[in-house]
């Protein structure tokens, strides 16, 4: 009875393969473009300005263009000059918190309003976590002006300002995507596009010139998610970096995300506790580096492609990639350029036009 069913079981798992391959011949038969590892198509475009194209000219999106400003000035839809960061005077004065938004435990969130601009109003919960409060300050700052993280307005002391984004954070996307006026980017290929934007902000996280920068506020999918902000242009930035440890290269330095024992498959491998024979101790608890975000961008990827109609064949086009990120040694894992090259070919076969 036993090898009855494990033949029953073989040919279901051959006609599933057989369905899978005979959707991607369908679907990815136009031939791969050139492509020499530097993200850019052949024409010189990136892979940002190919999805931003496509934004525009499929689903209508118009990408945000705001004025481009040096460090220490901001720039909100609207304006039509850059300011200098809001000081505490400015925000004392002109800042008027109007209702609670969201909170977590290192701070609340407040949608407020400047001189009749709509912004983010931050504070610290806390002085227990005054210290991950500047963090979170001091890598926004570091980080601006880049279009991968949320924009600083202003800050005094335990208080920030930051651009506000109504959609606010990404854990809430199929809501979004649900929604009546949002029903015709509910498709696999918008949700591949921003699942590109995510492993995009992570490239940035990893190759800044500033240091490699992990995520450690990442230990299930919705904290994942979470730290991230849904533009009005439906691109995803980075907006909550209160954990997100450098490591030096040179000095070999590894970093461990808190000091609690970590579990489940979401957090990578070397994360967990690796002695069975005894209780867990911090001291004694390994370090390890950014492939453990390398880890779980499969998990998050499957998260935002979702279920809608063709997931399950693009699903089957990333596996190669995706099985080579859930290494268990974290050595044998991609880069995430390598990740972006391979997102960029898959892309170009199935979607670019």
């Amino acid at each position: 009875m036993k090898l009855i069913w494990r033949y029953v079981s073989l040919l279901f798992s051959l006609c599933i393969c057989c369905y899978f391959i005979l959707k991607s011949m369908k679907s990815g038969s136009k031939e791969r473009a050139p492509f020499h590892g530097n993200t850019l198509l052949p024409d010189g475009h990136g892979l940002s300005e190919l999805t931003c194209r496509q934004r525009e000219r499929i689903f209508g999106v118009q990408t945000r263009r705001l004025q481009a400003c040096n460090t220490g000035h901001f720039s909100l839809p609207g304006m039509e000059d850059c300011h200098a960061w809001l000081t505490c005077d400015d925000i004392d004065n002109n800042v008027h918190i109007k209702k609670p938004i969201g909170h977590g435990a290192v701070k609340r969130v407040y949608f407020a309003e400047w001189k009749g601009f709509k912004v983010a109003y931050c504070n610290l919960t806390t002085e227990v976590f005054r210290e991950d409060f500047r963090h979170g300050l001091k890598m926004i700052k570091l980080f601006q002006p880049y279009d991968h993280v949320v924009q600083l307005v202003g800050y005094c002391g335990d208080a920030m300002v930051l651009e506000y984004h109504p959609w606010h954070s990404a854990d809430n996307l199929n809501q979004i995507l649900s929604r009546s006026e949002n029903e015709h980017l509910n498709t696999v290929l918008f949700r591949f596009i921003l699942s590109i934007n995510y492993v995009e902000i992570i490239h940035f996280l990893h190759t800044h010139p500033a240091g490699v920068h992990v995520m450690c506020d990442s230990n299930d999918i919705v904290k994942t998610l979470s730290q991230f902000l849904i533009r009005s242009d439906f691109q995803l930035i980075l907006s909550d970096l209160d954990a997100l440890p450098r490591i030096d290269p040179e000095q070999e330095n590894l970093i461990k995300c808190g000091h609690r024992q970590l579990f489940g498959n979401f957090v990578a491998p070397e994360q967990l506790w690796p002695y069975d024979d005894r209780d867990f101790d911090d001291d004694e608890m390994p370090g390890y580096d950014e492939k453990t975000d390398i880890w779980k961008i499969p998990s998050v990827v499957q998260f935002i492609l979702g279920d809608v109609p063709g997931s399950d064949v693009l699903w089957f086009h990333l596996f190669k990639v995706h099985r080579r990120c859930r290494e268990v040694d974290p050595r044998l894992r991609p880069n995430t350029q390598e990740i972006l090259d391979e997102y960029m070919q898959i892309y170009i076969s199935l979607y670019s036009s």
